[in-house]
């Protein structure tokens, strides 16, 4: 038995974004109180009564195409009639898809999107969901990988806010708590070997904010290891695969690096952690698997005597777990990838 939401309709609206938003909030700005004057999709008191007592402001339509949030108010109710006593973050969770909340003066994501909920809390919800289910065969409707960590909401504390990068910059090692909220641990954080700590390399981050999307370098010099992932992808989120990434080094010394489209010098612009986990050969693959826009690099781990497809987000400044970026290499694992280690994976389809 399943439940009656369709996905389709949901991961269409994610991939192409068919509702506009306004600009973009800084990072964790709180829902408040909106500014009036936004034309036809300005914010308007929250109706519905459970949402109503998560946050004050909606506007619609939503990513299922209700208009009115009496219609989107029916179909929240009968997804959580599925649950015997749905808990606070289930709730959240739901009203966030049906009823979307208003962010500081009335104003959304500046991808064009209609903003949806993080994919850390997808996960809160889901397991949530394995306790207060009705009946012990019914599926989780979403698939919480197709969701973002970038321009969402999600939990801070007992609130929600608008997440606009998953990850700031930091100087120094990046701890547990910098990210928890917005991108799912599931590991603990690497031996410190990170790119950036030792003179023998160059780091440098370029601006990804042009518009333009730019050329495909052809002057790399060091076209990396053959025995691992080398190939066209986009990391900028430029649209285009014109991205060169490669792995470079041995040993504890290894690490991904991609010439950025657009930028220019040898240098190693664009870096994963020193002494990354490259995965089981045959199983490394980049692709956009959490619908930003940006291809991260997926391969298959064993741990603890079972295999799993766990993936390096790609973000802003660097993948996660290098220094640029912070957070952690195993950013989060693909579903239904148990036993990869038994597969032969495409590196650009993932398949």
């Amino acid at each position: 038995m399943t439940f009656s939401i369709p996905l389709s309709t949901l991961f269409r609206l994610v991939l192409t974004g068919l509702v506009s938003c306004g600009s973009s909030l800084p990072h964790s700005d709180t829902l408040t109180s909106p500014s009036p004057g936004l034309g036809p999709r300005a914010c308007a008191p929250v109706e519905v009564a459970r949402c109503a007592q998560k946050y004050s402001w909606a506007h619609m339509p939503n990513v299922y195409g209700d208009v009115s949030q009496e219609e989107a108010g029916v179909k929240l109710e009968k997804v959580l009639k599925s649950f015997t006593q749905p808990s606070d973050v289930l709730v959240t969770f739901f009203c966030t898809l049906y009823v979307p909340p208003c962010l500081e003066s009335g104003r959304g994501s500046s991808t064009g999107r209609v903003p949806l909920p993080c994919l850390p809390m997808c996960q809160r919800a889901e397991s949530d969901s394995k306790v207060t289910r009705t009946k012990d065969d019914l599926d989780w409707p979403i698939g919480c990988q197709t969701l973002p960590t970038e321009n969402c909401y999600n939990f801070v504390g007992q609130d929600i806010a608008f997440v606009k990068t998953s990850m700031k910059a930091l100087p120094q090692k990046s701890r547990v708590d910098d990210v928890i909220l917005f991108a799912p641990l599931e590991v603990e954080l690497g031996n410190g070997l990170e790119l950036g700590n030792d003179e023998a390399y160059e780091l440098e981050v370029v601006s990804l904010s042009d518009a333009r999307i730019p050329a495909r370098r052809y002057d790399t010099a060091d076209l990396g290891d053959p025995n691992y992932f080398q190939g066209w992808v986009d990391v900028q989120g430029s649209g285009a695969a014109n991205d060169y990434c490669r792995v470079i080094g041995k040993g504890k010394r290894r690490f991904l690096s991609c010439n950025l489209a657009g930028s220019s010098g040898q240098g190693h612009h664009y870096v994963s952690q020193l002494g990354f986990e490259t995965g089981l050969p045959n199983t490394w693959f980049m692709r956009d698997m959490d619908g930003d826009g940006k291809d991260d690099y997926c391969r298959c781990l064993v741990s603890n005597g079972s295999s799993k497809i766990t993936c390096m987000k790609a973000g802003e400044r660097g993948f996660y777990g290098s220094t640029a970026q912070g957070g952690n290499q195993h950013t989060y694992s693909l579903p239904a990838s148990a036993g990869c280690h038994s597969r032969r994976i495409n590196p650009l389809f993932g398949e």
